[in-house]
């Protein structure tokens, strides 16, 4: 488990520990990589797209986040 303060270093601890991950929690607005930013490294990585994610997203993001998830399905 791992606990981070924005994207960009929540990819960060993803990579050093070789995406072992069971799971994702993610807010869609973080400082420097947003969520919707950090799910579309994780479905484009071979090594962590079959990481379930949740994602924590108000409404009006909803469109922006079903695009990323029709672009790499």
């Amino acid at each position: 488990m791992a606990a981070v303060a924005d994207g960009m270093k929540a990819w960060g601890v993803m990579r050093e520990r070789a995406y072992a991950f069971a799971l994702v929690l993610t807010e869609v607005t973080m400082p420097t990589l947003s969520g919707i930013e950090l799910l579309s490294r994780i479905v484009a990585s071979d090594e962590c797209k079959n990481i379930p994610v949740i994602s924590k997203l108000p409404f009006d993001v909803l469109p922006n986040f079903f695009s990323v998830l029709v672009d790499f399905s």
